[in-house]
């Protein structure tokens, strides 16, 4: 391994991927959601904007009315269900539409499914 003299679009992207992959072992075993957020760089510095961790449990009381408002139960913040073959966490509503689910795969990546869609998934997450 040779040591970084100046920082480039292609080594940038390399030191990316290691903070990530540091991250999310980092992330399962505190059971966090952790984000790098944005990254820019010069010839001698990096930096992250938008860095970010969120315990993937915790729902704030806004989180919790609107879940409830959605029809789950208390808070489904945190619950996992599987959709295709892969396990999926629930980590927040997106913002501009709010009938929709905000959950993060078993690969780190974030996707957004209807409530119908996790209702069906999870029919346990459902408000009686």
């Amino acid at each position: 391994m040779t040591k970084i003299t100046e920082f480039t679009k292609s080594n940038v992207g390399m030191l990316r991927n290691e903070i990530e992959n540091a991250m999310a072992d980092i992330a399962e075993k505190y059971g966090l959601s952790i984000s790098i957020g944005n990254m820019s760089y010069s010839a001698s510095k990096i930096s992250a904007k938008g860095f970010g961790a969120r315990i993937l449990s915790a729902a704030s009381f806004q989180d919790i009315v609107i879940s409830k408002r959605l029809g789950f139960k208390e808070s489904a913040y945190g619950s996992t269900f599987v959709h295709d073959g892969e396990t999926f966490t629930i980590t927040g509503l997106k913002p501009k539409n709010k009938r929709q689910i905000v959950a993060e795969g078993n690969r780190g990546n974030n996707y957004v499914f209807p409530v119908s869609m996790v209702f069906r998934a999870a029919p346990e997450l459902k408000a009686i």
